[in-house]
């Protein structure tokens, strides 16, 4: 009986250890399932927070779609719109290079400009400081400084004018210096030119460009355009082509400028893919000899000419305005230049600058147009007793200059006579220069003076000079598809 009381005992233990187990279990299992509850409802919380986020998305989605389709519609209008544009601007352009060129014909397509440069500082002392000669031997200066002997006329003193005289027309009067007479009056003779456009010691490099620039845009237009400079020696040819930095940039630089401004217009606004490429050539008439200041060989001298262009020189494709001015840079180095006692820098040889502005459609055979630039930095005259270039290779050299410079006057001469033979082929400067002066171009002469009393002699000669261009009568002709 103890036994089995023992024994139940101890079963009633296990089934209370069990019990207690069961409930412990069973209240575990209760928190789990209200944590899985909580759980459960955050869950569903999130749900609805994730669901109304979802339909406030697509409503964004919606309407940014919208969006998109309307920015496409208005994408699409403006593509049309800009297409339309670049169309009326092609057509207006075409407009415009007609209404350019018949401007330039009325203007005359040979036309003349004179500047009268600067005095420097040390010619105005040497200037002041001059001394004459009497008869009877001795020296004395002049009781007052000699005044410039150049006036420009302004509009306004047009009742000064011969009746009839032609208006557009920039009066430049030339007055001769004083000379010492030996205590008798003064008498001075006075000579009067008219020009397309004349330049006194007061304008800028930036006056000259601006009046050059319609002849570079003829040029990107399609036509053949030379721009000569001439004049005597230090009469500021060289500064006036090329100058320096700046604001003192020449004619050269400032042109390339605006050539490669427009190779990028042209580039961006046509409605046909199209390309433009621009090539140089750049040429020194030297003892009457043609040499190629892009060649890296000496033998590249000497060439033949065929009508107004040589054959087998060097022609370089560029494609920034660096690329041009480092082969200036070059080709100033290999150029000729001496010291004469007129000019501490004086060129030796005749600079002839040559660019070629072509037009094509990508993709399709032949060309829009076709452009060509000469710029021509022609040497200067020379006297003798004022350069002092006694020595052998200096004479031989002013004796080439001032026979090409008199072939390009008799050349001048026999246009303007209106003569059935002109002597183009008497140098070689007028055989490569006979397109420019024989009609087939748009050309600008820039006569180029001393502004000093000293020079007065030669400074005429050359107005006289461009005088005589100035009557002569051009047919320009275009070389463009439209």
């Amino acid at each position: 009986k103890n036994d089995t009381e023992f024994v139940l005992q101890e079963k009633i233990e296990t089934l209370q250890a069990e019990k207690l187990h069961v409930s412990q279990e069973s209240e575990r299992v209760r928190l789990l399932a209200n944590q899985v509850q909580v759980v459960n409802e955050e869950m569903l919380d999130e749900q609805d927070l994730n669901e109304k986020k979802l339909v406030v998305a697509n409503v964004k989605i919606t309407k940014l779609q919208n969006e998109a389709i309307e920015n496409e519609l208005k994408l699409k209008a403006a593509a049309n719109l800009e297409n339309e544009w670049l169309r009326k601007f092609s057509i207006m352009d075409d407009i415009r290079r007609t209404l350019h060129s018949q401007v330039m014909k009325l203007s005359g397509n040979i036309r003349v400009y004179v500047r009268i440069r600067p005095a420097l500082k040390w010619e105005m002392k040497a200037n002041n400081d001059a001394c004459v000669t009497t008869e009877i031997g001795t020296k004395r200066k002049f009781d007052e400084v000699e005044e410039s002997p150049f006036k420009f006329l302004s509009i306004t003193d047009r009742d000064s004018l011969s009746q009839g005289a032609d208006l557009s027309k920039n009066i430049l009067v030339a007055t001769e210096p004083s000379k010492d007479r030996g205590g008798l009056s003064q008498r001075k003779s006075r000579w009067k030119f008219g020009f397309d456009r004349t330049f006194s010691p007061s304008n800028s490099q930036e006056d000259i460009w601006s009046a050059t620039e319609p002849l570079v845009q003829s040029a990107i237009d399609g036509y053949a355009v030379c721009i000569f400079a001439y004049g005597q020696t230090g009469s500021g040819k060289t500064h006036t082509m090329l100058g320096s930095s700046g604001i003192e940039q020449g004619i050269i630089p400032r042109s390339i400028s605006k050539l490669f401004g427009a190779k990028d217009e042209i580039e961006s606004t046509c409605t046909h893919p199209t390309e433009v490429s621009l090539s140089v050539e750049l040429l020194e008439i030297y003892n009457d000899q043609v040499r190629d200041l892009l060649a890296t060989s000496s033998k590249h001298e000497n060439f033949n000419i065929k009508i107004n262009e040589t054959t087998g020189n060097v022609q370089l494709p560029v494609h920034t305005k660096d690329d041009i001015t480092q082969l200036l840079e070059v080709a100033h180095k290999r150029r000729c230049v001496k010291e004469t006692q007129s000019n501490a820098e004086s060129s030796r040889g005749h600079l002839l600058f040559t660019t070629h502005f072509v037009v094509r459609r990508t993709g399709e055979n032949g060309f829009i147009r076709r452009g060509k630039l000469t710029v021509c930095d022609l040497a200067g005259s020379e006297r003798l007793a004022k350069s002092g270039a006694y020595q052998v290779d200096l004479l031989k050299e002013t004796q080439c200059i001032n026979t090409s410079l008199s072939t390009l006057s008799n050349v001048i001469e026999k246009l303007q006579a209106k003569s059935k033979h002109i002597p183009f082929r008497e140098s070689k400067l007028t055989r490569i220069l006979e397109d420019s002066l024989g009609g087939d171009s748009k050309t600008l002469a820039i006569v180029c003076c001393n502004p000093l009393p000293v020079h007065f002699h030669e400074s005429l000669c050359s107005l006289r000079f461009a005088s005589k261009v100035s009557k002569v009568e051009l047919k320009a002709f275009s070389n463009f598809k439209c």
